[in-house]
């Protein structure tokens, strides 16, 4: 039977462990993946662009799906991490 340690409750909490941020990116990943694609069957990335003069580099579509993509990445990747670090770890006391 595993005790927990007296002195956790003691402690500042401390950053979240490098396979947690493994996992929370990879949900992350996944997230983007499926925003991106529900977004774009419903927007064109080019008429998104269109403007007077759209930059070059925006005016193609593939670079319109990186953007995209990448924008719903960081989206996903803050709100989990902000989740996660908002999680109390600590083990609860028991109140006698």
């Amino acid at each position: 039977m595993v005790h927990p340690d007296p002195q956790a409750a003691s402690r500042p909490r401390s950053s979240l462990p490098a396979r947690d941020i493994a996992l929370l990116l990879w949900a992350a990943f996944l997230t983007a993946c499926i925003g991106t694609m529900v977004f774009f069957a419903l927007f064109d990335p080019v008429l998104l662009a269109h403007d007077d003069a759209p930059p070059r580099w925006l005016a193609d579509r593939m670079t319109g799906y990186a953007c995209g993509f990448f924008f719903f990445w960081i989206l996903c990747s803050v709100a989990s991490l902000v989740t996660a670090w908002m999680i109390d770890r600590r083990p609860a006391q028991d109140d006698l």
